[in-house]
Parts: C-alpha cells; structure tokens; sequence
C-alpha cells in the first residue's frame, strides 16, 4: 500500500513523529512519500494522510495562499482518482491564527473531503466533532500518540546537566519545554513561580518564541530574577537531553490543549508532569498514572506549583513510567488498519475484531 504524507517529514519539521510513525509501517505493507505538488498530480497511492495540514497558514500571506490552494487542489484531484483522504487531529487550528478568516474558509473546504479521521484520544474524538459538525458521520479511530524515547540522545546524567546549566544539585528545577505559543502561557507560568517564593528552586523556560514579541516579554518578566533561566531558540536534538535530565519537574500551563507531545516528551525522559486538567490530559494520566501525571483545574496557580514540585522530589514512583500504550509498533499497525478499513470499505463491525478503536 502507498500513502502520500503532508507535510513532508524533512528538516522544517521538528516534531520527529511523522518520521517514527512511518518508519514502523513498514512492517506492515505500507510504504510512505512525503506530499509534493508533483507526486500529488502524476503518481498513484490509495491514501493521502494529512498530518497538520494547517502548515502553511502559519507562512507569510503570498506562501500561505499559495500553499493552501495548492493543497486542497491536490486533495480534490487525488480523490477523484480513488485516493481516501485521512487526517489525524493534532490540533484543532494553527497555533498563531495568523489569518483566522482564511482558516475557517480552509477547514470548511477540506473536512468534508475526508474519507475518515484519526484521534489520538477519546476525548479529541469528541472535540474535533464539535469544532466540526460535518464530521458526525465521517469514521473516526483512536490511535495514541507513540513515546519518543530513543529518538534522542540520553547520554548526559543529571549532575553534568546541572553543571553544564550552572544549576547546584540541592534545587528544585522547573522545566517548560516546547515551542512558545500564546496559548502556551508561558509568561503566567513565570508570573506564578516569581509569586510563589520559591528560593530553592530554579525555572528552565527552553523553546523558540513564535514572533519577537513574546521573546520580548519574556525576557522582561524574568530579567530580575536569577532563579529563571530562559533559553528562547530552536532546541537541538542533541541538547534536548540536557533540560530534561536537568529537571524534577516539566510543567505545561496551557490555557488551552487537546493533544500535547511536549507532555508524552517529558515522559519518554522519564519526567513527571503538571499539566491542566483540559483536553487528553485526564485522558493521559489515566494510562501513565497518577505517579507521572499530575492534574489540576482551572489556571496554574501558587499553591499548585508548590505542591507540584514537593509531589515531584518527594514521591516515590518507578524509575520509568510505563508507556507500553504508546508503543510506535502497534500505533503503526493500526494505523495501516485504518488505510485498510478505508480503502477497503471494510464495514465498521468486521474492523472493530481486527485493528485499534473505531468509534465511527
């Protein structure tokens, strides 16, 4: 079987995913090609999967309308030559909203060319339908997010770390990771831990801003405060390690989330997490467990973050978490089983016997 993939999994991607997904499939029969505008018109495959096809709504005006139309042009011939449509929700919009007009003028043209769905929970299941209604009746098959572990280096132990960061080992370590998006929050997770009057502890903030803004007031917030340490780039692979083996604690204060590799992340390193009670979290600290995944409701606030970080240090837990329910072998296996469900027109209740969730 031949699936086209968008976007393709090359240098511009950082998020290794894609890469991992399609590397186990083929095992299974299914051979993979990154989207080009030149493969979508004159090759043959029986899926093109779609993988953030918000992309280019997040470029400059000309590369986003290029791109955009470019994509559903492609969508809409390859299904006239039988290729099934499949997307996996990562994210229910762009993280910018840059152009929401244009954005809501997109996803009404491409969710009603799709022949089926992938969540990566239950509850995105639910989430994707209410955003968008015209997908009631389009299948939908739960497939979970896979680790990350072995993707990157873990060669560095916690004391180098710490040396490597100037970071003495009697302190508590706080650790925000990811890229830096508005609804990330990462300035009222600042605002909470200068409140919080924590002087053994140190806050890591490590990930790209998205405009030069929000690195600007960042660096204001926590230009007095040595215990911050903030490291506002595009990580390397090769340094990913280094924040992590850092840290007690990883802490993502999203104001709003429905999926969060920055959180399956932290796990693969063998971090406990605080994380809103919004979105797939429950969702994920009910297959981790509660030894790794702390929730809690409404926006992070003082005597959460204090009690986080003594539940971090303090609790004993195993030394690894288990994340067998992520394992890239068996999302890779169902997801083929979708392709087969959908190119095949297996009927739902022949699929439910042979593959991963389907709640169509």
């Amino acid at each position: 079987m031949r699936a086209l993939v968008f976007p393709d999994n090359g240098p511009k991607i950082s998020n290794p995913y894609c890469e991992l997904l399609y590397r186990n499939m083929e095992q299974f029969g299914a051979s993979t090609q990154g989207f080009t505008l030149w493969r979508a018109i004159f090759e043959k495959y029986e899926v093109f999967h779609l993988h953030w096809p918000e992309y280019y709504l997040a470029q400059s005006v000309s590369k986003a309308f290029i791109g955009t139309v470019g994509l559903l042009f492609s969508i809409t011939w390859m299904r006239l030559r039988g290729t099934r449509i499949v997307w996996t929700a990562h994210n229910l919009h762009s993280h910018r909203l840059l152009y929401p007009r244009a954005e809501r003028w997109f996803w009404n043209r491409l969710m009603p060319m799709l022949d089926g769905f992938i969540a990566l929970t239950e509850f995105s299941v639910t989430q994707v339908r209410a955003e968008f209604p015209m997908l009631q009746s389009t299948p939908a098959f739960v497939v979970p997010h896979g680790d990350y572990r072995g993707s990157y280096p873990k060669t560095v132990s916690g004391v180098e770390a710490r040396r490597k960061l100037g970071i003495s080992a009697d302190k508590s370590v706080v650790l925000f990771f990811g890229g830096i998006f508005a609804y990330k929050n990462v300035p009222h997770l600042i605002d909470t831990f200068l409140r919080a009057d924590l002087l053994d502890a140190v806050l890591l903030v490590a990930g790209a801003p998205s405009n030069a803004q929000e690195g600007r007031e960042l660096t204001e917030l926590a230009k007095h405060d040595s215990r911050i340490q903030l490291h506002l780039r595009r990580i390397p692979d090769d340094e990913v390690q280094l924040f992590f083996a850092a840290a007690d604690l990883a802490v993502l204060p999203f104001r709003e989330i429905l999926n969060s590799g920055s959180a399956v992340l932290a796990l693969s390193f063998d971090r406990p997490v605080l994380v809103p009670a919004l979105g797939s979290m429950p969702e994920l600290r009910m297959r981790v467990g509660g030894d790794w995944v702390r929730t809690y409701p409404g926006e992070l606030n003082v005597p959460e973050l204090q009690a986080a970080i003594a539940w971090a240090r303090n609790s004993q837990r195993p030394v690894r978490p288990d994340l067998s329910d992520f394992d890239w072998s068996n999302i890779a296996r169902d997801t083929v089983a979708v392709y087969k469900q959908l190119t095949d027109r297996i009927s739902a209740t022949a699929y439910a016997s042979t593959a991963g969730t389907d709640i169509t």
